[in-house]
């Protein structure tokens, strides 16, 4: 019971009638687990991203890559936190109208934490993907924590006690 008493009660924020994978806009934060402060430091009111928050920008950069509906508008990384802005176009939305701060690399990214040339495997767009909100975060979320634990093991870090995202 002690235990509980400095966590928050969280509920969802979720509408429970809402088809996320509907055409729009939608705001997404994420938090790393215990808030953490993984990827920098607000130095003079600016970020400055640790090589963690960098790997952790270029891959909400590459979201787009997701699939051929799916797009970015604004967004920023906190030290122990992300904000953005994800589109996802079914019915006329141009899911480009926004701009992320610059175009999303190529496939072959060239991540600090992990360097040694790992690629991921580009998605066929043949078979029609209907990506949800949680699809794309839980893609985003798995591709970032997996990022990490190679990190992790390529440069000899001390390993998170728990998950790297709430």
């Amino acid at each position: 019971m002690i235990n509980n008493i400095f966590r928050p009660n969280r509920q969802s924020i979720r509408l429970r009638e809402y088809e996320y994978v509907s055409s729009g806009s939608y705001f997404i934060t994420i938090c790393t687990q215990d808030r953490v402060q993984l990827f920098g430091d607000v130095i003079d009111g600016q970020m400055q991203l640790s090589p963690m928050g960098r790997m952790v920008e270029r891959a909400w950069e590459n979201i787009p890559q997701y699939g051929p509906r799916i797009g970015l508008d604004e967004f920023i990384v906190m030290p122990n936190h992300i904000h953005g802005i994800i589109l996802i176009e079914l019915d006329g939305l141009n899911p480009h109208c926004g701009q992320a701060r610059r175009p999303a690399p190529t496939m072959s990214w060239d991540i600090d934490m992990v360097g040694a040339g790992f690629h991921p495997r580009p998605q066929s767009h043949s078979v029609q993907w209907r990506p949800s909100v949680t699809d794309i975060v839980q893609k985003f979320k798995s591709w970032t924590t997996f990022q990490f634990k190679e990190g992790i093991k390529r440069k000899g870090a001390q390993p998170l006690h728990r998950r790297l995202w709430q």
